[in-house]
């Protein structure tokens, strides 16, 4: 049995928006601070003015990371709401991903995840935010590195986006998959808009693109911007996508 979702609300609350005509939605695989220190990762975040970050990549409570729980401490230093699903046990405490919010979660769960391919075990999350008088789902997702593996997991989220039709849908995540992979084919073929393949589709490890932004139908007509942003904290870019709020609420 998964361990359960942790979730937590800001002891303070977050500033004001820098950009309160926009929704905007950080994905970056932050390597668990181990390329930088915590307070560097959480002053790039600030800098990103965010109002929802997916993280993978993320430890609570490990011995590698000096016994942090991460997502608490960067959700504080935001004045955000956050949730924490494990992947699995790691040096001593938890090791999985995380999502932090300026606004409420009206739900969390997990996208249940075979794992039968994959190195080791994976998981993806279901966060429900409303912004604006809309709700819409974000899924957070870190993939196996196994080829196979990575297929699979990303199938079985778009089988669990196709089970929940009309509902707004963005999908964030390291992929470990390219462009041309059958992940990410499919996703495009399920009718998700690949954000940066359309706005900006530099690298994002390396020479590779391997972190995507995907948007369901019913969201892709409010995309006001996105940009993959270079940050030396970690072995990856972050991404960063604006939604136009206006738009949202119509």
């Amino acid at each position: 049995m998964l361990p359960p979702i942790v979730e937590g609300a800001p002891l303070q609350p977050a500033a004001a928006s820098e950009h309160p005509q926009r929704l905007r939605v950080v994905s970056w695989n932050m390597k668990a601070g181990r390329g930088s220190s915590l307070s560097a990762i959480a002053q790039r975040l600030a800098s990103l003015a965010p109002d929802v970050v997916a993280l993978q990549e993320v430890d609570v409570d490990t011995r590698r990371t000096g016994r942090v729980d991460q997502p608490v401490t960067l959700a504080a230093a935001l004045g955000f709401h956050h949730a924490f699903a494990e992947a699995i046990p790691w040096s001593g405490g938890r090791y999985g991903i995380a999502t932090l919010s300026r606004y409420p979660f009206q739900s969390l769960r997990r996208i249940p995840l075979s794992n039968t391919a994959a190195g080791e075990a994976r998981t993806a999350l279901d966060a429900e935010i409303c912004a604006a008088g809309s709700c819409m789902h974000i899924l957070n997702h870190h993939a196996d590195v196994r080829p196979l593996a990575a297929e699979q997991s990303t199938r079985e989220i778009l089988a669990h986006v196709a089970g929940q039709p009309g509902q707004r849908t963005i999908f964030l995540g390291d992929l470990n998959q390219t462009p041309d992979a059958p992940g990410p084919t499919a996703c495009v073929a399920a009718g998700l808009t690949d954000v940066g393949a359309r706005l900006d589709p530099q690298p994002t490890q390396g020479d590779r693109r391997i972190d995507y932004a995907y948007v369901d139908l019913a969201l892709a007509s409010c995309i006001a911007g996105f940009h993959v942003e270079p940050a030396s904290e970690s072995d990856h870019a972050a991404l960063v996508l604006d939604l136009d709020l206006g738009c949202l609420s119509r």
